[in-house]
């Protein structure tokens, strides 16, 4: 009994000299990371589309993204929205997408490659990061309502979409945010009435 009140003391004594000295606080670290399991859990989630989450080239232009955002100042106070400006420009960059146009019809055979960018809030749950991607996703599903579009009489384009996506978490010195980059894949294809 005597061993363990002794022992007390000295872990008392200890934490007192702690607290009088002071300590140091430790920086808070500062960087982006990866957050495959977000987006594993968007495709997971997803009843109708299937949404790939391997697509290297729109993880490099999301990474360049959260990198630019956390370089280039601090996480964004407004967040929970489309990004329209620097960090979609740096994501359509390095991924070799152009622009979202939800009116795209293009009428030569072919793959079109569009991206979109979203911010939301670092303190956000993973899954209400998801859910939010999803909703997205399907709202661009209904908007990307032009599945055909006749040319000549005898000819017209059908479209076909495919989705992926990529998630990366960005944290400042005094705030974080999840950085989600969403591809769109659309596939033109000429086909001939009979």
């Amino acid at each position: 009994m005597r061993k363990i009140r002794k022992k007390l003391l000295v872990l008392a004594a200890g934490l007192a000299m702690v607290v009088l000295t002071g300590c140091t606080v430790q920086p808070k670290q500062i960087g982006t990371r990866p957050m495959s399991s977000t987006a594993n859990l968007v495709a997971g989630m997803a009843e109708d589309q299937e949404i790939d989450t391997t697509d290297s080239q729109l993880g490099a232009g999301t990474a360049a993204a959260a990198t630019y955002l956390i370089k280039n100042g601090s996480v964004p106070s407004l967040t929970n929205q489309e990004d329209t400006g620097t960090l979609s420009e740096k994501l359509r960059e390095e991924s070799s997408t152009q622009k979202y146009n939800p009116k795209s019809a293009p009428i030569t055979p072919g793959v079109t490659r569009m991206s979109r960018l979203f911010i939301y809030p670092g303190e956000w749950p993973e899954d209400e990061v998801a859910r939010a991607a999803l909703v997205q996703i399907e709202e661009m599903e209904a908007e990307l309502a032009t599945k055909s579009r006749q040319v000549v009489i005898d000819s017209y384009y059908t479209y076909t979409y495919t989705y992926s996506v990529s998630v990366q978490q960005a944290y400042g010195d005094q705030n974080a945010a999840w950085v989600v980059g969403i591809g769109i894949e659309q596939t033109a294809k000429e086909e001939h009435k009979t």
